[in-house]
C-alpha cells in the first residue's frame, strides 16, 4: 500500500527523475511503466526477501547498517560484510 509518493529531479542528471515513495508494494513500484527496477530499493526487509530473495535481502540490511553508521562518522570495513 502505497501512502505517499514524491518525484524529484536526479541531482546528477537533470533528464532523470527519482521517484520516492511511502508505504510498501516494491513488486508494484517495479512493474511501474518508466520505471527501471535495476535502481529501485526498499529499506523493508522482509519486502524485500519475499520479492527478491535472501541475499537482497542480506544486502538490504548491509546497506542500512552502512548508511546509518555512515551518518555518524563512523566506516564500517568491507571485510565486515
Amino acid at each position: 500500500m502505497i501512502v505517499r509518493a514524491v518525484i524529484s529531479k536526479s541531482e546528477k542528471d537533470k533528464n532523470k527523475h527519482q521517484l520516492l515513495i511511502e508505504g510498501y508494494g516494491l513488486t508494484q513500484v517495479m512493474r511501474t511503466p518508466g520505471i527501471d527496477f535495476r535502481y529501485t530499493t526498499t529499506n523493508h526487509i522482509l519486502e524485500t526477501q519475499q520479492v527478491l530473495g535472501i541475499e537482497a535481502a542480506r544486502q538490504t540490511i548491509i546497506n542500512e547498517i552502512k548508511y546509518t553508521m555512515g551518518s555518524y562518522g563512523i566506516h564500517i570495513d568491507e571485510r565486515h560484510s
